[in-house]
């Protein structure tokens, strides 16, 4: 092999290892262990310390679709949260909370449930979404998660994951 192919893959596995670290804070504002943030939010920076959970229930005999977003943190933040669903191309509203709103405060593990019902979501085999984000509003302690539901998750890469995961730990 010759010296300048050896000298590229060198410089390609140093950045694979050292380019690739997440970066922290020192510590977080409320005592606990370093929190990632991400550059990458059109927010800016923030943390990502809401938990948030996307729940379907699909109908079984029309297009619609219940969708729960359950949204938690570990510790209690007394700001108000606002939060927006967006609907992808053909869905529609049924019925259920507007499409944004604000959550008045969170306590720590106690959660809050925000459902919308949908229509046209199943409707063909094409694939629709729905996107959900939620963030704190406190300029000195900035959080912020999203989501994305779509309505064949048999195909969406984490059930994909998932499935690898599994057959893995059957071996």
């Amino acid at each position: 092999m010759p010296v300048i192919w050896k000298l590229i893959l060198i410089l390609n596995l140093n950045i694979l290892i050292f380019g690739c670290t997440e970066k922290k804070k020192d510590l977080s504002s409320h005592g606990l262990s370093p929190i990632s943030t991400s550059q990458y939010s059109y927010m800016g920076p923030v943390e990502r310390t809401i938990d948030l959970k996307l729940l379907l229930n699909k109908a079984r005999f029309d297009s619609s679709a219940e969708i729960r977003a359950v949204v938690s943190l570990p510790y209690d933040y007394n700001q108000p949260l606002e939060y927006k669903w967006k609907l992808g191309q053909n869905v529609k509203l049924q019925k259920g909370f507007p499409l944004s709103g604000r959550i008045s405060a969170l306590k720590k593990n106690k959660p809050v449930e925000i459902i919308i019902t949908v229509d046209q979501f199943q409707a063909t085999a094409d694939t629709r979404f729905v996107r959900f984000e939620v963030f704190g509003t406190d300029p000195n302690k900035r959080i912020f998660s999203d989501g994305l539901v779509s309505s064949h998750q048999e195909n969406a890469f984490e059930s994909i994951v998932q499935e690898v995961e599994k057959i893995h730990e059957e071996k």
